[in-house]
């Protein structure tokens, strides 16, 4: 085919292309100032006489209605687990935090955010392996990890040893030292090429590995490649600068290395303060404004959209979720 019939072929498609993104973009812009009229609206009808915007929000975010049906009934199972995961870590001296969308919902609704189904916890590497220690001889819960996404980022999931859909999301975290906020700039960059180096090698270990025959992750666990991956998860620890001055996000953990800005100064998260989650108290990052706003931004706007994260994964399940409600009661009942 010559040159001008390709390039007859190729430019009407990159035209195309552009005018979809370009609608896109458009269409999103358009939401969002939707979105922003219904936000003053909604204001404008229900604001108290002398309440600031901020009260305001809180009032209405408090004031949601919490879910029903089977996304609350996938909620308090997963909150099971997260009181279990408590006792065992209060009982141990092992400390985590609440982290993403559960800190979020500690934060604004004391509780699960009423579209959200899972639960996010975060707290250091050795936290993390002394508890995976102590939780082999428990007899409700386990670990599994995954490995997710082209990079194989490792989640590590607790979960019931009864039913392997409902979970409790581990992430790790490192301290490390640094002298000022200008070493902090210079630490995220470094990190940044660290968890790339880390990740490709990691993805040539696991392909070459046989074991794992597709680049798009979403497998659980294998024993023989966990060993290969914690070796060089402790290998790339080793290399951190030892002290407390700051947080950072786990090696192994690319979309927070990444793709967020995961450094933050370490009286962020210490001293710890407690907020409750569906009726229990929690240690939660010390700023946790700053926490959310790293990962969110402006975290008190009214959601374009509130649908649950894994819950049409779960749907199919869910007569064996509901029967593991009911034994979960009956544990309840007779503590």
């Amino acid at each position: 085919m010559g040159v001008k019939k390709i390039l007859n072929k190729i430019i009407p498609s990159l035209y195309a292309k552009n005018a979809i993104i370009h609608e896109i973009q458009v269409l999103s812009a358009k939401i969002e100032n939707i979105s922003q009229k219904n936000e003053m609206l909604l204001s404008a009808l229900n604001k108290l006489d002398n309440e600031s915007d901020m009260d305001f929000k809180k009032r209405m975010f408090a004031a949601l209605p919490k879910a029903t049906g089977d996304l609350r009934l996938i909620q308090l199972c997963n909150d099971y687990i997260l009181k279990e995961m408590k006792k065992v870590c209060d009982a141990n001296n092992i400390h985590f935090f609440l982290d993403s969308g559960t800190l979020l919902g500690a934060v604004r609704h004391h509780g699960f955010i009423p579209w959200d189904d899972d639960i996010d916890v975060i707290m250091t590497s050795d936290d993390y392996d002394k508890f995976v220690e102590i939780l082999k001889d428990h007899n409700e819960l386990e670990v599994h990890k995954y490995y997710v996404g082209s990079h194989f980022v490792c989640i590590r999931k607790v979960k019931l040893k009864k039913c392997p859909y409902l979970f409790v999301d581990i992430f790790t975290i490192e301290p490390i030292g640094t002298k000022n906020v200008e070493d902090l700039d210079k630490f995220f960059v470094e990190t940044q090429n660290q968890c790339e180096m880390f990740h490709n090698e990691l993805k040539q270990k696991m392909l070459a590995s046989k074991l794992l025959t597709t680049q798009n992750g979403g497998h659980e666990s294998i024993p023989q490649l966990d060993d290969a991956v914690d070796e060089l998860i402790a290998r790339f620890r080793d290399e951190l600068p030892n002290g407390n001055d700051a947080i950072c996000a786990a090696i192994d953990n690319y979309p927070r290395v990444r793709e967020q800005r995961n450094v933050l100064p370490y009286s962020v998260y210490y001293p710890a303060k407690q907020l409750y989650f569906e009726g229990v108290e929690y240690d939660v990052p010390h700023n946790c404004d700053a926490v959310l706003k790293q990962m969110y931004g402006d975290y008190w706007t009214f959601p374009n959209t509130v649908l649950p994260s894994h819950d049409n994964d779960l749907g199919s399940h869910i007569n064996e979720i509901k029967m593991i409600y009911q034994k979960l009661q009956i544990i309840r009942d007779t503590k």
